[in-house]
């Protein structure tokens, strides 16, 4: 026969056990609606970051005395240093046009299709445009090419880099030959390092881009 005290310990124990339970799944409960704030403050984030950036985008495309087309970023290759952008010959993109966004230079229209075309990037080696770094007097002026996907060259016909580590470089407005220039004063990035080259009497920076064309979305095309 069971014991008045056991009978007790036996239900203080089923009683713990089902209360347990209940704290346990009270516990899961509160952790998914945490999990779900979480969520929806980081989308708040985000949804606060692209208006800004449309914001900076919209007063980025007051500031340059020429025909502007805004458009999304549909696709980034990295592979092929490109953008893929929803604008062509629908309104009137041409190859040549330059891409900037708000945070400074991010390439050339390279290909045009009826409604989207094809940028290739400053990081690609095979896009080479002229440089300086701001604040010197007299302005030093290079070239830059992209290096990697992540990196960019300027180079100078100088023994001693006439640039240093963390100078803002942005575009120089020279050495570009075709109709539709690139304006000068386009942010292009920032100075890592710096190397001499005496064996062949230049010099260079390695620059980081400033643009991460990974996370674009809304660029300007300047007719």
């Amino acid at each position: 026969m069971v014991s008045s005290q056991t009978y007790r310990a036996i239900s203080g124990f089923f009683s713990g056990a089902v209360q347990g339970d209940k704290f346990a799944l009270e516990n899961e409960r509160l952790r998914r609606q945490l999990d779900a704030l979480s969520l929806y403050d980081d989308r708040i984030k985000d949804l606060e970051f692209q208006v800004d950036s449309l914001r900076q985008l919209a007063d980025l495309a007051k500031s340059y005395d020429r025909p502007k087309v805004m458009a999304d970023v549909i696709y980034y290759s990295a592979i092929e240093d490109r953008v893929t952008i929803a604008a062509g010959k629908n309104k009137g993109i041409e190859p040549g046009m330059v891409v900037v966004c708000a945070a400074g230079l991010v390439g050339r229209v390279q290909t045009v299709a009826p409604s989207e075309c094809q940028a290739l990037l400053l990081t690609a080696n095979t896009f080479q445009i002229g440089a300086t770094a701001l604040g010197y007097n007299p302005a030093p002026y290079g070239l830059i090419r992209g290096d990697d996907t992540e990196t960019l060259i300027l180079g100078f016909q100088s023994e001693q880099p006439p640039v240093k580590s963390g100078d803002i470089v942005v575009t120089s407005g020279f050495s570009d030959k075709l109709p539709r220039g690139i304006p000068r004063g386009i942010v292009i990035g920032r100075v890592l390092s710096t190397e001499t080259r005496p064996e062949v009497g230049a010099s260079r920076a390695i620059v980081l881009p400033k643009v991460n064309p990974g996370n674009l979305r809304e660029v300007v095309i300047l007719k």
